[in-house]
């Protein structure tokens, strides 16, 4: 039966031309090659889908954008490329570098797709007779393309000057517009992206894991890195068994803010993608990790996936990570030209007006800003669409460096955007066609589902920046807590304005999120207030967070951390290149309080570590310093003899003992912990409520007037 498949494919092939039929060429080539993958003829059935892969691009790129053709088009050739993957990995010497490459084809393509426009134009300097001819042979394809709808029904219709016309389009894209507007180049029939050339994007530094789902061939991860050949992880033919799981997972995340047990699922997601295996394959010298994922995977919070060999999770290893739509889209982005420094901020804060913490998020943004001059901004209901693509806002955006949008965001499979004044919608399609940003450093999409990208659909938002000229998108994947937002943005910022010790957007998102992960509500508080204390014009948006921080149940313990849960920040990831760096443009500004001169007492937050060793309880803090004017020094009773015997060496020397009233009035207090509140005789009651931050923040105002 495959012989007399294989012989009725050969048949059609002689009639099925691509010239006159490339549609049923393009099928039967793809058949061709299952029956020939079928009897284990690898070689050959290589060739065939090679073949069904050149003619459906082809396809794509010779009919109307937005016809029912190019969808079918794509679905076909989705299925080509997994069958192309497969018969890689079963060649007598399987070719793990040609199942690396198909892989990100198959993403590059399907991104493609997404932002194909027949009337975009590219950035940058060109000659305008350079523009004139590319107009003119996109005419002339145009042409051919209405000449063959018209043609006489029942007639085949002779597309071989439609090729022609093509061919010569695709020579002068990749001969004069790609070298200085690389991106351009998706707009038409991108190239796939070798092997060398993937291992030449990565830094020596770094590895990408790029994973595919298929249901043929079920799960498939490659791991490469700067200076080895790529290897892939194969899990079997599981993929709907996963998919469905992970369809689970992006249902979840969308009933409630934080209202899922996050930590149950993110346990189970890491043994179902076998992290552990892939991590074990990753290079120690590997500081900076960029994950390509496929399908619903766009979905999952990698950064908080737990590793059991260390009991640690996997942002924790790496110093940056990154997600891009394709390797090809990140090479594309890191080749961008070089141009003059930015020094302009776009942005756009809470034009619904019904964001509770967005005024703190953008005042402590405008405030951190070095050039005022350079900021343009519209709030609330001056936030409209058609301020936004026209107008002075647009016109910032082709200098500035950052640009935020601090608003509502909707997924859509179809086209995603951002929600502006009056109901009006920035659809990926406007940003695309629109929206300029070539000397864009970073955009800040601080808006629910703004990172997302699901199933095929490799565009949504981030990408949607990255192709309109941003080197890097913020983006969320799910619907995150206001004020969680709000004080990961603001710590966010502080990072990457600290000049004394330089940091990257990605380093400085890492280090947030484990800050947020790991800071007690008062540390929180005082980072909050040092920011209100130290930047003119934001302090009072920040008032509004601080005293609902001192309101909300969730901060009622003054020891616990609120924002533990990875829920809270996991949702924020980085998209593109995460190797760019704005503290020049930033107001310069430690986020931690001045370094006191060494030796510094520990506190006890600082020496839970060594009193768990040593095999004690945790130590209950009982005294602070409220003249020191971050962390208010807190220490048990045993660091505060030692301390207190020496001397404090803050400015104020104010000690007070705190004294924890639910703590000895509480049933399940232990003896223990209620023994150790007892050490001395109160001298100072001490009640943790607004009222009394207050009293502090003015003490310290008059300190340093």
């Amino acid at each position: 039966n495959l012989e007399e498949a294989m012989q009725g494919n050969i048949q059609a092939l002689e009639v099925l031309t691509r010239e006159a039929f490339p549609e049923d060429h393009c099928n039967v080539c793809h058949n061709y090659a299952v029956a020939l993958r079928d009897a284990e003829r690898f070689e050959e059935a290589l060739v065939q889908i090679r073949a069904a892969l050149e003619t459906a691009a082809l396809i794509r790129a010779t009919v109307k954008s937005g016809s029912e053709g190019k969808r079918a088009i794509a679905k076909q050739r989705r299925q080509s490329f997994d069958l192309a993957i497969q018969i890689a990995l079963r060649l007598k010497q399987p070719s793990p570098d040609l199942a690396a490459e198909f892989m990100d084809a198959a993403k590059t393509q399907a991104l493609s797709d997404g932002i194909l426009s027949d009337e975009a134009m590219p950035d940058g300097d060109f000659d305008p007779e350079d523009l004139a001819e590319l107009h003119n042979k996109r005419h002339a394809v145009k042409q051919e393309q209405i000449r063959i709808e018209r043609a006489t029904r029942g007639t085949v219709p002779d597309r071989t000057r439609l090729y022609e016309r093509h061919d010569e389009l695709q020579a002068f894209v990749q001969l004069v517009v790609a070298p200085l507007d690389p991106k351009f180049q998706l707009h038409h029939t991108a190239q796939s992206l070798s092997v060398e050339a993937m291992r030449e994007t990565l830094r020596e530094d770094e590895a990408a894991i790029c994973w595919h789902f298929s249901e043929d061939n079920g799960v498939l991860a490659v791991l490469l890195t700067a200076g080895d050949a790529p290897t892939v992880v194969h899990w079997g033919a599981n993929a709907k068994a996963m998919d469905g799981w992970l369809q689970q997972w992006a249902f979840a995340i969308h009933l409630k803010q934080g209202g899922f047990n996050f930590h149950g699922v993110i346990k189970l997601l890491s043994p179902l993608l076998d992290i552990d295996q892939l991590m074990s394959k990753v290079p120690a010298g590997c500081r900076r990790l960029v994950l390509v994922p496929d399908g619903v995977l766009h979905l999952l919070p990698f950064t908080a996936l737990p590793l059991s060999a260390t009991g640690t999770r996997l942002g924790d290893r790496f110093e940056e990570v990154t997600v891009a739509p394709s390797l090809q889209l990140l090479r594309i982005v890191r080749a961008r030209p070089a141009h003059e420094p930015a020094q302009g901020l776009c942005l756009i804060g809470n034009p619904t007006e019904d964001l509770k913490y967005t005024d703190a998020e953008t005042a402590v943004l405008e405030a951190f800003w070095c050039d005022q001059d350079a900021i343009t901004a519209r709030h609330g209901k001056d936030a409209t669409r058609d301020a936004v693509l026209r107008g002075p806002f647009a016109e910032t955006c082709s200098s500035a460096a950052l640009a935020c949008f601090s608003c509502h965001g909707f997924f859509n499979k179809d086209n995603s955007g951002l929600f502006l004044a009056g109901k009006e919608k920035l659809t990926i399609r406007d940003i695309l066609e629109h929206l300029r940003l070539p000397r864009c450093d970073l955009t800040m999409l601080s808006a629910c589902e703004s990172g997302q990208a699901v199933e095929s659909e490799y565009v949504g938002l981030p990408a949607a920046f990255l192709v309109a000229g941003s080197r890097c998108v913020l983006g969320a994947l799910w619907c995150v807590d206001d004020m969680a937002t709000c004080v990961l943005l603001v710590r966010f910022l502080s990072l990457l304005a600290d000049r004394d010790h330089p940091r990257s957007v990605g380093v400085a998102l890492r280090e947030a999120q484990r800050w947020m992960a790991t800071s007690p509500r008062y540390a929180i508080h005082s980072f909050l207030e040092h920011m209100a204390d130290q930047l003119p014009g934001a302090g009072e948006a920040l008032v509004p967070v601080i005293d609902m921080m001192d309101k909300s149940p969730r901060f009622e313990s003054y020891f616990e951390r609120p924002y533990a849960d990875p829920a809270f920040w996991a949702a924020f990831v980085l998209v593109g290149d995460t190797s760019v760096s704005l503290h020049a443009l930033l107001r310069p500004m430690s986020p931690c309080a001045p370094p006191r001169p060494k030796p510094t007492p520990c506190s006890c937050q600082l020496c839970f570590e060594q009193h768990l060793k040593a095999g004690m309880e945790e130590p209950e803090p009982q005294w602070f310093c409220h003249g020191c004017p971050e962390d208010f020094r807190l220490l048990c009773n045993a660091c505060w003899k030692k301390v207190h015997a020496e001397g404090c060496e803050c400015p104020g020397n104010e000690w007070e003992e705190l004294t924890v009233e639910a703590a000895s009035t509480s049933s399940t207090s232990s003896p223990s912990s209620q023994k150790q509140l007892q050490p001395q005789p109160p001298t100072t009651t001490v009640q943790h409520d607004h009222a009394h931050h207050t009293r502090m923040r003015d003490k310290r105002k008059r300190k340093r007037n």
